[in-house]
């Protein structure tokens, strides 16, 4: 952590831009509504910032969004995050001879706001600023770090001029926050089974789903077969209770290269279960541009999201923030990881072709049974508007393997 900054502050920017990517995925999940995402200019440079927006730009990333209404309201918004460059005496802009300024948001491209100082100011007494196209001259102030200018941006859902024209931007607002979820479903789910599976069992199917080629490294590592997934299972908690030294040291580094955390014990099962858990089987399908990685930090976030969607998922809805979950993968990841720790899909048999991604994901999610929608019954199914992985920036719909 920089010695300027609190914890305070870094705790602002941080909430600042999971707000503002909950509210950029969000948008383009309602209901009339339509999203162009774009990719920001390539940064040239990386000027010095003040102080109190420092860490913010550390952690923008690619931030740029534009939005219109598609009914008759007129109502629309455009949010384009950058870090620019110090210019002074710029033709292109108004602003007096003696400013100093950054673009920081390229918004609707007719306004812009800046971060702006005059030369006699230090950098730390920069702040945001805004104007339409020709009038920097009498830049309107907006806010005195990037996190409270986005919190503006965000509550006023990033109408047009939202920081030049409150009375629209607060009819916008009432407008986006009127309009409902979109209905069109991104996953078919199918339950395979509900059950009270111990570790060892969990540890066999978890075994049975690695790929070929990194199963086969562990039962090397325990000296058996690689076709066996329950002789593997119980050979891997003997060879690590009772084997001889140099056995276990091997099969333990292979247990932590493969699950690639410190906590491999718990990855493959090898420590006692916590009680009360539930083991969902369920069968992901694709059907839209929103795709599933197999990758296991990715497994209880992606799993969760199509919970949420299930029948009688009330439980679920109450002990979470739904809209994190869903919306905020910052957030999310930290939330599912809290839930369905453990939880883990099934690996293709070979390394998928470049361009493609799987069509259909098969996942055991491990999680509290109070909290298992008590629509999740072996052979049900159900449609999910789940995110997940959600296309790409190109608009070109990634093929299923």
């Amino acid at each position: 952590m920089p010695k300027s900054l609190s914890p305070a502050r870094l705790d602002e920017d941080l909430e600042a831009l999971n707000d503002l990517e909950l509210w950029m995925t969000r948008l383009q999940h309602l209901a009339n509504v339509a999203v162009e995402r774009q990719m920001p200019p390539m940064a040239r440079s990386s000027p010095k910032v003040p102080k109190h927006s420092a860490n913010f730009f550390e952690n923008l990333g690619a931030r740029v969004l534009r939005w219109r209404a598609t009914d008759d309201s007129g109502h629309s918004g455009a949010v384009g995050l950058i870090q620019g460059s110090w210019f002074q005496r710029s033709s292109s802009y108004n602003f007096a001879p003696d400013a100093r300024a950054m673009i920081v948001d390229l918004h609707n491209d007719q306004a812009m706001a800046y971060l702006l100082r005059s030369a006699s100011q230090g950098l730390e007494e920069a702040r945001v600023v805004a104007a339409a196209a020709g009038e920097e001259g009498s830049p309107v102030p907006v806010a005195r770090s990037m996190a409270e200018y986005v919190r503006k941006a965000v509550e006023a859902r990033f109408a047009s001029y939202w920081f030049l024209e409150p009375a629209k931007a607060k009819a916008a607002r009432k407008w986006v926050d009127a309009q409902p979820l979109r209905t069109e479903p991104t996953f078919s789910v199918e339950i395979e089974a509900v059950e009270n599976m111990g570790a060892e069992a969990l540890r066999a199917q978890l075994l049975a789903w690695l790929s070929p080629r990194r199963r086969k490294v562990l039962a090397t590592a325990a000296g058996v077969d690689a076709a066996d997934c329950a002789t593997l299972a119980r050979t891997i908690a003997t060879v690590l209770d009772t084997g001889k030294p140099a056995a276990r040291a091997r099969l333990q580094a292979r247990l932590s290269q493969l699950g690639g955390s410190e906590d491999w014990r718990q990855d493959f099962f090898l420590d006692a279960l916590p009680k009360n858990l539930c083991a969902v089987r369920l069968r992901a399908t694709r059907l839209g541009t929103a795709y599933h990685s197999t990758y296991r930090v990715s497994v209880p976030l992606h799993g969760l999201q199509l919970l949420l969607d299930a029948p009688g998922a009330q439980a679920l809805h109450r002990h979470v923030n739904v809209d994190h979950l869903r919306f905020c993968r910052s957030r999310g990841f930290d939330l599912a990881e809290s839930i369905a720790p453990r939880s883990f899909a099934q690996e293709p048999e070979r390394t998928l072709r470049r361009g493609t991604v799987p069509g259909e994901v098969h996942y055991v999610l491990i999680l509290p049974k109070a909290l298992v929608p008590k629509g999740c019954k072996p052979g049900a199914t159900f449609r999910s508007i789940a995110p997940a992985n959600d296309g790409n920036l190109s608009g070109r719909k990634l093929r299923s393997a």
